[in-house]
């Protein structure tokens, strides 16, 4: 047989490349089209230090339980709020593992899921779970809080911001907790805020140990009364009736929530507090020179000093299926705009450590790497081909071919990331492998006389090539 083929062998045999072969413009046409595709879809393509499937996929449930007037032991919590919320939550199809936690402050629980289960819908019947379960837990149950699990990456937080403010800030951590982490928690894609530091101000009450034992005090009984006398809880609801009309034919119907609230407003009422007929906290406490027995203080657990100044430091979760680098510009876009709320007048703020920052440069730092590795590998090929357009033939393959997949990544939902720019690094010492023997027959086959359209066997021959040198069988 001939080592050429005459046109009509090669269209007859191969049809599809002879297409092409053919139609240069159209070929010309589509690669142009492909590598536009390609880069509007890395564009668009969200960037991740990891593809989807290494975080774990849970939930968590908070249910407070503050019982006004009486210490709950967790034995208590168990029985009477634990049990029937697990009971309800059990019933919720493709959870792995469900554990729960008992404590005098009232019970958590975290639920992990399987990796092809939709956390928006387990979202769903997670909270229709609890409202079940709440018509059978006693009413000293507070806001029960439904959050996505905040451990994503490992239990690490994504964002580390630096709070911190002047001397003779009035209560910093009323301002931490009552409106700097509802804000962060509000923004989309992040589970949940916690800090360090910003040391919390409380009431000291220091009693007068020999007046203590000179009057017959019970401690216990004491700080019992204290703490059933101080809370804020839940008191049920009501149905409130308001006319919306001058002559009140027509009312309109609104249910109402109940708080209790009995916490002291001020140092003086709390040293006015009857222990018994005649005798008020004042009475035994230690004061004189100066010095009250009720007195303000801070409770210093966690030291945080930011540029010389006091401070605290928020760690900020993301929830396990949101993507990380998104959820970091908008953390520190709701940053900007928290600084300018009149309640953080004196506070300042700064951006420890952003991991969609570390991301963006582990992500630019590999593509970096792989741009010069192509290089190279370009100069090389026109060292040894002696031919630019050989070369850049063989080069502009791999930058084709990694657009065009970009574009099926897009298409299917992917995310750029490590793993999948190492593929494209092996993949393309492969591809660069096939395309210089590919196109080394070409070249040989043309010098021959061969017609474009009958160039098919050189991709047939790199083939057999590759085949002759598997290892045979036993």
């Amino acid at each position: 047989m001939s080592d050429l083929f005459s046109p009509s062998q090669a269209r007859e045999r191969h049809p599809i490349l002879a297409f092409f072969a053919r139609r240069p413009v159209t070929v010309t046409v589509l690669l142009l089209a492909t590598g536009v595709l390609g880069l509007i879809s890395m564009n668009l393509l969200p960037l991740e230090l990891w593809p989807a499937g290494f975080e774990p996929r849970s939930l968590s449930v908070e249910v407070p339980y503050n019982k006004a007037g009486d210490s709950v032991s967790p034995l208590t919590v168990e029985r009477e709020v634990t049990l029937p919320v697990e009971a309800e939550l059990s019933t919720i199809p493709g959870i792995q593992e469900l554990s729960a936690t008992s404590s005098r402050d009232g019970a958590e629980f975290d639920i992990s899921f399987d990796g092809e289960r939709d956390m928006d819908e387990a979202y769903a019947e997670i909270m229709a779970a609890v409202e079940r379960a709440r018509l059978r837990l006693p009413p000293d149950v507070g806001r029960i809080q439904v959050r996505r699990f905040r451990g994503s990456s490992g239990g690490m937080p994504i964002v580390w911001v630096n709070f911190f403010w002047e001397d003779g800030t009035d209560d910093p951590h009323l301002v931490l907790e009552k409106v700097i982490q509802p804000w962060l928690e509000s923004i989309d894609g992040v589970a949940s805020v916690s800090f360090t530091g910003g040391n919390r101000k409380f009431i000291a009450v220091d009693l007068d140990p020999e007046k203590t034992r000179a009057y017959g005090i019970n401690l216990a009984e004491l700080l019992q009364r204290l703490r059933g006398d101080n809370f804020r809880a839940p008191a049920g609801k009501t149905t409130v009736r308001h006319p919306i009309d001058a002559e009140g034919r027509q009312v309109q119907q609104r249910e109402v929530y109940l708080v209790a609230d009995t916490r002291f407003r001020s140092i003086e009422e709390i040293e006015n507090l009857p222990v018994r007929p005649g005798l008020r906290v004042a009475d035994i406490t230690r004061h004189g020179g100066g010095h009250r027995g009720v007195y303000e203080t801070y409770g210093v657990s966690q030291y945080v000093r930011v540029n010389g100044q006091n401070g605290a430091t928020a760690m900020i979760f993301k929830n396990g299926d949101a993507n990380t680098v998104t959820v970091g510009n908008r953390i520190e876009a709701a940053l900007s705009e928290l600084s300018g709320k009149p309640q953080l007048k004196g506070f300042n703020t700064r951006v420890a450590w952003n991991q969609g920052d570390t991301i963006k440069e582990s992500i630019a730092n590999l593509m970096e790497t792989l741009a010069w590795g192509g290089l190279l590998a370009f100069l090389v090929l026109l060292v040894f081909l002696k031919s630019w357009r050989l070369a850049l033939v063989i080069a502009l393959s791999i930058p084709l071919s990694m657009t065009l997949t970009l574009a099926v990544m897009y298409l299917f939902d992917q995310t750029i990331n490590l793993l999948a720019l190492m593929g494209f690094t092996l993949a393309g010492g492969m591809l660069l492998d096939n395309s210089i023997v590919v196109a080394e027959n070409v070249y040989r086959r043309h010098s021959l006389g061969e017609q474009p359209e009958a160039r098919w066997r050189a991709v047939r021959a790199k083939w057999a090539w590759r085949w002759c040198w598997r290892p045979a069988p036993r």
